[in-house]
């Protein structure tokens, strides 16, 4: 015999904890399976000295009704730390230089991202786009605005969310709002303008990290979890599913959820794929935090951060000014950045070591600030840290489909499938919440 509940959800990341936290409002009888100790998936946050360092996503968006009050009925809203308003500022690497993104009309005349032809192009693609259907990112802004303003804006920015390769990233998954205008055949400038008259959005963290919204989903999630327990497969007999673990457990269950990737959940069911042909569908992060004085913050421009391009042979994708952003984040005196490196540009870097290639991430932005010194705090190995946005989410979504209608009562959500912010996660996963009876 096993432990019997009426549904069952795989995996304590956001979506996990999120769902299995409005499913036991409901009076669900739920129970949370997770291989690992920890909770939050790749939402960690460590404290070194003084420092809290964000190893997974560093801010959060407050950009739907999901996030606000799933924090307001947790009671953590008077944790919120606010982001400073520097954070408007965003710069970008380019000939060896720091460039201010161009966040008006005079910096977009004068900054030297763009040569004088492709600000015309720019200008033109704003109001019409010549050509609507080209699927990947990178053929849809270089068709419209040109090749500039793809490589020096577009690839690092959206290197800087997805880590992708733009050749591959579809534009209908990886900006969604942008490919709603382009079908309702309206300008970009329309796009831009909307966006401008909505709400303006919050960028927060906590006072003690992200970690506060996942310890907290942790505690209310407390007597019906079962961390350590790594499935060792899931069977369906009369319409009830049982999973195994490798410590000889069995959870007996009406309804699967699972917040798992969907290679991974295939494994667990023996399913045998359908439609998804690459076992790899997520890109390896590394994730650096190091510290400098604050004597020499003058060094360092103020804002959320640095994006780095292809052409500039740099290791790293991006660099976060954490302390600037918020400042409650480093001790007094201290200044602490986060790097991000790899990527699937870089999915070679993944296997080398983490301490050498920490060593050179540190040579590169000592030589680009000009600082004195630059002590490495702590570094953090994500294998499989965000999906990847490409081809072969069609592929995905159609194997969802076809699993869902094989598997009665089994339910994939998962960052892999709608968005890979905290805010689309957690707005995923309840409205799952609302779906389940």
């Amino acid at each position: 015999m096993g432990k019997k509940f009426d549904l069952a959800i795989i995996g304590a990341g956001i979506s996990g904890l999120t769902l299995a936290y409005y499913l036991k409002k409901k009076g669900v009888n739920v129970c949370l399976i997770e291989k690992s100790t920890k909770a939050g998936g790749v939402i960690q946050t460590k404290k070194i000295n003084g420092f809290i360092c964000e190893e997974g996503p560093n801010t959060i968006v407050l950009n739907n009704n999901a996030i606000i009050n799933l924090i307001n009925d947790l009671k953590i809203d008077q944790k919120i730390v606010i982001s400073n308003s520097q954070i408007k500022n965003k710069f970008f690497l380019h000939k060896n230089k720091i460039i201010r993104f161009p966040n008006s009309i005079m910096n977009f005349i004068t900054t030297p991202l763009f040569n004088f032809y492709s600000k015309c192009k720019i200008l033109y693609g704003l109001i019409i786009f010549k050509n609507r259907k080209h699927k990947t990112i990178y053929n849809f802004f270089n068709s419209n605005f040109g090749k500039q303003f793809h490589d020096n804006l577009i690839e690092p920015f959206l290197n800087g969310i997805y880590a992708g390769d733009t050749k591959k990233m579809i534009l209908e998954y990886s900006l969604p709002s942008l490919f709603r205008i382009i079908k309702k055949n309206k300008s970009l400038l329309y796009y831009l303008l909307k966006s401008k008259k909505k709400t303006k959005r919050e960028t927060i963290s906590f006072k003690d990290g992200n970690k506060t919204l996942i310890e907290k989903l942790k505690k209310e999630n407390y007597n019906n979890s079962y961390y350590s327990h790594e499935i060792k497969n899931i069977t369906q007999n009369n319409n009830k599913y049982k999973i195994y673990t490798k410590n000889k457990e069995c959870f007996i269950c009406n309804k699967i959820v699972s917040t798992i990737s969907i290679d991974k959940l295939m494994e667990l069911i023996n399913h045998e794929a359908k439609y998804i042909k690459k076992p790899n569908l997520y890109n390896p992060i590394d994730v650096f935090h190091f510290s400098y004085n604050s004597i020499e913050s003058h060094k360092i421009p103020k804002g959320f951060g640095l994006l780095s391009k292809r052409t500039e042979k740099k290791t790293f994708l991006g660099i976060l000014f954490s302390s600037s952003i918020f400042p409650h984040v480093s001790p007094k005196n201290k200044e602490l950045i986060t790097i991000l490196s790899g990527g699937e540009k870089q999915n070679y870097l993944i296997n080398k070591d983490i301490d050498i290639l920490g060593q050179i991430i540190k040579k590169e932005i000592k030589e680009l600030f000009k600082l004195d010194k630059l002590k490495l705090i702590n570094k953090k190995r994500w294998v499989n840290a965000i999906p990847k946005y490409n081809h072969e989410i069609k592929n995905i979504r159609k194997e969802v489909t076809h699993i869902e209608k094989k598997y009665n009562n089994l339910h994939i959500i998962g960052n892999f499938y709608n968005g890979v912010s905290v805010s689309s996660c957690i707005e995923l996963a309840k409205k799952m919440s609302e779906k389940i009876n």
